[in-house]
């Protein structure tokens, strides 16, 4: 496994910005967009901080840089291109303020609890679909009754 580093975002190359911006946040930046325009798409997605995480091997292989190889989707997929604003709720336990990585077709995203984001609409199917299982009882002798449950309860909040 690569080591991955911080880095403050406005020293990042362009090269870095996309490569936080596809991996992270799931977005689709041509190789010519500038590092200027790159922020602007990060920002638009509710990402407000200062530093983004890459895998410090960027520079070094550049067969990572071409995003060119075709991915596997659906010739008809109706979300692709659809966005939603999503609210994720913090929950109780280990991890339950941490952000949530969700991924479609190889392609995945960091979704931060708490507050609004804005992600595609197929994301929204992996959330739909992260269902765990708790078991309660009634009563002391009972027995076990499973339920299932949202892993990562949340609402759409928005359109588009």
């Amino acid at each position: 496994m690569s080591d991955r580093v911080t880095l403050p975002m406005a020293s990042a190359t362009a090269a870095q910005l996309r490569e936080f911006a596809q991996t992270v946040l799931g977005l689709d930046i041509p190789l010519t967009l500038a590092a200027p325009k790159i922020i602007a798409l990060i920002a638009s997605t509710g990402y407000d901080k200062a530093d983004i995480t890459i895998e410090d091997t960027l520079e070094a292989a550049p067969a990572r840089k071409s995003r060119s190889a075709p991915v596997l989707v659906a010739e008809s997929e109706p979300d692709e291109d659809r966005f939603i604003t999503v609210l994720i709720d913090k929950t109780e336990g280990k991890g339950g303020d941490e952000p949530v990585f969700v991924s479609v077709n190889g392609r995945g995203m960091l979704i931060e609890r708490g507050k609004p984001q804005r992600i595609r609409a197929s994301y929204e199917e992996v959330l739909k679909n992260a269902v765990g299982t708790v078991y309660e009882q009634a009563d002391g002798h009972a027995p076990l009754v499973p339920r299932d449950v949202l892993r990562f309860p949340f609402r759409v909040v928005g359109q588009g």
